[in-house]
């Protein structure tokens, strides 16, 4: 099903995502879609998923550098606590796709935690379904 996402200056986004196993024996494969995106007063292009991930709810990010053996190709971290992963091409339904494989160093990764946001950091999306 997918979410819709919101920002703070009315622009919106659709976010679908699938979860499926990984090669990995205790992995998964989290695929997120992004499409229908419409950016007030940015580019719109080259959008990067900024994510974490959390040991507990409640509980600060943790850099996915630190928490998994993996993180996609051309990310990059862009403090302690948090990663920025590039969505990529065009997919089927022409969205584009970012994909994350979970495969912990450790039992401290309870949820990954996101936000999708425009390359040059003028449209930051949320879940729309929610007040934060």
């Amino acid at each position: 099903m997918p979410s819709r996402l919101k920002s703070d200056n009315g622009s919106s986004a659709r976010l679908r995502y699938a979860i499926a196993p990984a090669a990995h024996a205790c992995a998964v494969t989290l695929t997120l879609a992004l499409d229908r995106m419409e950016a007030r007063g940015s580019d719109g292009a080259n959008a990067l998923l900024h994510w974490g991930v959390l040991d507990r709810a409640g509980a600060p990010w943790r850099s996915p550098y630190d928490a998994l053996r993996e993180v996609p190709a051309n990310s990059r971290a862009p403090d302690a606590m948090s990663c920025e992963s590039p969505f990529l091409g065009a997919g089927t339904k022409g969205e584009e796709t970012a994909t994350l494989t979970l495969d912990a160093k450790d039992d401290g990764v309870g949820a990954v935690v996101f936000l999708v946001r425009t390359q040059d950091c003028k449209v930051w999306f949320k879940d729309a379904s929610t007040n934060g």
